[in-house]
């Protein structure tokens, strides 16, 4: 399963990424949710790849993967894009 401490680096990580490295991005979300290393948002279509190069340029041993669709699992709720609004199941 992993060490108990896990959960607790990847937070102290990923907070100092949001602090720091997301201020780069003159750009705000429709939303953005994170939970551990795990992050569902919505950004506009344009600032995809700039966002990515963003995460993947905080250290050389973390990589980001990236999901775009009309749909998105984010733990127990599936996501799916509307034309005027976004459901939740």
């Amino acid at each position: 399963m992993g060490s108990p401490l896990f959960p607790i680096v990847v937070n102290v990580v990923m907070c100092d990424l949001e602090m720091n490295f997301l201020k780069l991005l003159s750009v705000s979300f429709s939303f953005y949710i994170r939970y551990v290393g795990d992050i569902v948002l919505a950004i506009n279509q344009n600032y995809i790849e700039v966002l990515l190069n963003i995460f993947n340029n905080y250290h050389p041993r973390i990589k980001f993967t990236m999901k775009i669709g009309d749909t998105l699992n984010f733990f127990d709720v599936i996501l799916i894009k509307g034309d005027t609004t976004t459901h939740i199941i």
